[in-house]
């Protein structure tokens, strides 16, 4: 089992990579890292 400290590093590793997408000008770093099977977005 992972421990919780290695699943945050995980996550964020996932969301820098995705924003360094989005800031070079590719939209598809979010799309990249969300389920594509279960999938639920909510713009506020």
């Amino acid at each position: 089992m992972k421990s919780a400290k290695t699943v945050a590093k995980h996550i964020i590793e996932m969301e820098k990579g995705a924003l360094d997408k989005y800031y070079a000008g590719d939209m598809t770093g979010y799309y990249d890292i969300w389920s594509h099977d279960d999938f639920s977005y909510f713009d506020t």
